[in-house]
């Protein structure tokens, strides 16, 4: 689904310059769990946002479904945003003037041709999300994690084939973050919807069927299980872990 050549991405010129990535190449597939770990400012975001088109990097290719998103015009890469991809955000981005019915519906009604049933589509997800009965209510009247429930509910009306979440579980406690992280899983899983998670918890990364590291503009990928389990060892802290 997703294939990235040698992406470079620089912020501004000479001195001033910031190289926030350096010949990333990447492979996902459809159906895909993938996360990239790494600290912030480590690259990962921009790689998010390279891959959905939002930025265009400095040198190198990506292709999304072998369509070459670094030869597409602005508009081509709206269209592509709007239906193919869904997006989850640590800040959930809900309009809060809007109900969660209507923060859902708004994806879908921006499209030229809205996918039929779209009301019933949108309380359906909400339904599946534990959140049918709070359609009415507004973002300040919901918990954190409900309001990222509606975000996934929104990032899903158009029933795009690739999710992005950047640090969805960021502004969550354990438990809410556990259950976002289920719930990615389980499109993933359930209905091959290709998840690429960015996060710097090496605990929320263990979801993933692959993990890359993202340090300093480069990834590495980590497939070793005692890897895995050196890196989360390594972010408990010492008070924790001479309780395991």
């Amino acid at each position: 689904m997703i294939r990235v050549e040698h992406i470079s991405k620089t912020y501004g010129v000479g001195p001033y310059a910031t190289h926030a990535l350096h010949e990333v190449d990447l492979t996902i597939a459809r159906g895909e769990f993938v996360a990239l770990y790494g600290a912030s400012g480590s690259g990962k975001s921009t790689l998010l946002n390279l891959i959905s088109g939002i930025d265009p990097p400095t040198s190198g290719k990506i292709f999304f479904e072998d369509q070459e998103l670094t030869a597409m015009t602005d508009t081509q890469l709206t269209l592509l945003r709007r239906e193919k991809i869904g997006f989850v955000f640590q800040f959930f981005n809900l309009l809060p003037t809007l109900s969660v019915l209507e923060n859902v519906l708004l994806p879908g009604q921006l499209r030229e041709k809205a996918l039929p049933g779209l009301d019933e589509r949108a309380v359906a997800l909400l339904a599946r999300l534990g959140i049918r009965d709070r359609r009415e209510a507004f973002p300040e009247q919901l918990s954190g994690g409900q309001q990222q429930r509606v975000a996934i509910a929104r990032a899903l009306i158009n029933d795009p084939p690739l999710i992005l979440a950047d640090e969805p579980t960021g502004n969550l406690d354990s438990e809410n973050g556990l259950n976002i992280l289920n719930l990615l899983k389980q499109l993933a899983v359930q209905e091959r919807r290709t998840v690429l998670l960015a996060t710097h918890s090496v605990e929320a990364a263990r979801f993933a069927d692959r993990l890359y590291q993202v340090r300093d503009g480069k990834i590495t990928a980590l497939s070793s299980e005692a890897v895995l389990n050196s890196l989360y060892a390594s972010n408990i802290p010492p008070s924790t872990q001479s309780r395991v």
